[in-house]
């Protein structure tokens, strides 16, 4: 049956609070972030036209969680990551229902259950000439091979990216990895960073498509925030972090036309539980 964004923000917030009922009883630390954090602050709740929710893990915590998550959580989500989905295109994890279904723009072939996507955070040296640093950059160029290899064509807007897929299609080749096992290599050879005073946090060094350096009292200590109707945690320093990823003017709406959906799709609920 087909359902409203309103319904599938419904079922995505209930997702998050399983989530974070998990966390608080395990003493796991994460994050509401990006455009969740700024629907928090400037809506109480979701952007309008948003159609998916952010969170952030320092990497023990992320490792924790991804320990116990199946075990605790309901039986109607699932965690999703390249360990236990086949060609997955991402280097996250999800926690995905699965009785509701994405289609893509009417793609009947591109299907994904609702999701929270949960991104690892790693320590970075200021000067970027840690091993961190130095392993998220050599990845990052295989990441961007495969990516571009994959790319469909509906999807290429221009003569420069025709150019990138035609040369990574043979770069691939050399390279001889999915993206499963690409996710695989990098993550064996992550360790947890003890975090000096003068690091920096990012995404983790896997996450190879985004950047967002940020202070470590940036986000810590973590405060609790409302999101539609229930109690989530947030960055220490909101408005500082939404002014770095959105500018000054992060409480203004945005032009009509510049608001848009990420996913784009239609949102299938095979099960309504919520």
């Amino acid at each position: 049956m087909k359902a409203s964004l309103k319904e599938a923000q419904e079922l995505m917030t209930t997702i998050l609070k399983d989530i974070d009922s998990i966390c608080r009883k395990n003493n796991i630390n994460y994050w509401i972030e990006s455009g969740t954090l700024l629907g928090a602050v400037r809506h109480k709740g979701f952007i309008p036209w948003d159609d998916d929710i952010d969170i952030g893990m320092l990497r023990e915590d992320y490792n924790k969680f991804l320990e116990i998550a199946n075990k605790e959580l309901k039986d109607d989500v699932i965690l999703c990551n390249f360990k236990n989905e086949k060609n997955v295109q991402y280097q996250w994890s999800k926690v995905k229902h699965k009785y509701s279904e994405i289609i893509e723009d009417g793609n009947t072939s591109e299907k994904s259950g609702l999701f929270v996507d949960i991104f690892p955070y790693d320590f970075y040296s200021r000067e970027g000439n840690d091993f961190a640093s130095k392993l998220k950059k050599r990845y990052k160029k295989k990441f961007a091979v495969l990516h571009y290899s994959s790319l469909d064509n509906k999807s290429i807007n221009n003569s420069s990216d025709k150019v990138k897929k035609y040369i990574c299609k043979i770069l691939k080749i050399f390279l001889n990895k999915t993206f499963n096992e690409l996710c695989s290599d990098v993550v064996k050879e992550i360790t947890v960073k003890e975090r000096n005073k003068e690091d920096v946090l990012s995404y983790g060094i896997e996450v190879t498509a985004y950047d967002n350096y940020l202070e470590y009292n940036d986000i810590f200590p973590l405060t609790d925030i409302s999101f539609e109707n229930i109690t989530v945690k947030s960055p220490n320093k909101k408005e500082k972090y939404l002014k770095q990823l959105y500018g000054e003017d992060y409480m203004k709406l945005p032009k009509h036309e510049d608001r848009v959906f990420h996913n784009n799709g239609i949102f299938i609920m095979k099960k309504r539980n919520f």
